[in-house]
């Protein structure tokens, strides 16, 4: 009895079944070991690897978009397919790479579609990325666009869905502190610890200062001696934080200017609770 052979190469299957229809087959069918050499590309709908868990690592982390930050727009990302990418590095700097903007985290893609004319073309993608120190973040763009329709705005992550992070320290807490603007992430409200004078750093002065209002931060400064009322006005405009001149009053009279006192130390956001 003759024997018919199967050989597989790759995803392609070799044969001589196209010699043998509509014979009758009497005789014994052999089939030779399958070596999947070339398995079917991702972008041809196969997996890409040869072997189950390489495959779904494969399927899941997909690759980056483009080296450019000017590609990393809800039509890409559409184009990408719903899927998962860690970036675990910066390939570039001062945001020139994706990977610049969002080093070292893992952003999952999820693309909706949308049905026309039979066919089926990306609508929206929405994206959650999670970074190496536990921040998450999530954002939302129609492909159509060229712009997020919501930027990466950062999750509430712990209980009760309140939020208390420190945005800011002072590199120099026993140093004058002049007039200026700091710059943070907005939150719904700010916990502003201040030093009452750059020689006294057992005494602090802490506010809450809330979003498009002006504080006034209040204390009785030390030195080596009693300064009397400290004061410091503080503006918060979407993340900038402007801090007065300071001064100082001994007596009921008119204040002195004085940027030894009410020293901002550490700045917290605060989300929420408003």
């Amino acid at each position: 009895m003759a024997d018919y052979q199967l050989s597989y190469t790759g995803d392609q299957v070799n044969t001589a079944i196209g010699q043998i229809v509509d014979k009758n087959i009497t005789g014994t069918l052999t089939v030779e070991t399958l070596d999947l050499t070339n398995p079917l590309a991702i972008t041809q709908g196969g997996t890409g690897k040869n072997n189950r868990i390489d495959a779904f690592s494969n399927l899941a982390d997909y690759g980056s978009v483009t080296e450019s930050a000017a590609n990393d727009i809800p039509g890409v990302w559409g184009d990408k397919g719903s899927g998962v990418h860690s970036f675990t590095g910066s390939s570039g700097s001062g945001g020139a790479s994706i990977e610049g903007l969002v080093s070292d985290s893992i952003i999952y893609n999820w693309v909706t579609y949308r049905s026309s004319g039979g066919s089926f073309s990306p609508d929206a993608v929405t994206q959650f990325r999670i970074t190496n120190t536990g921040q998450c973040y999530t954002r939302f763009g129609y492909t159509g666009q060229t712009v997020w329709s919501t930027p990466w705005t950062r999750l509430l992550t712990t209980s009760n869905g309140i939020q208390i992070v420190k945005l800011w320290e002072n590199a120099s807490p026993a140093s004058a502190f002049r007039e200026q603007t700091i710059t943070v992430e907005s939150g719904d409200a700010y916990i502003v610890v201040c030093r009452t004078h750059t020689n006294d750093g057992n005494n602090t002065i802490s506010c809450i200062a809330f979003e498009n209002m002006r504080t006034i931060i209040v204390g009785r400064g030390f030195s080596n001696a009693p300064l009397g009322i400290v004061t410091r006005a503080l503006q918060c405009d979407n993340g900038n934080l402007s801090f007065s001149k300071g001064y100082s009053q001994n007596t009921y009279g008119s204040d002195t200017e004085n940027n030894s006192v009410v020293i901002p130390i550490k700045i917290y956001s605060v989300k929420g609770v408003i």
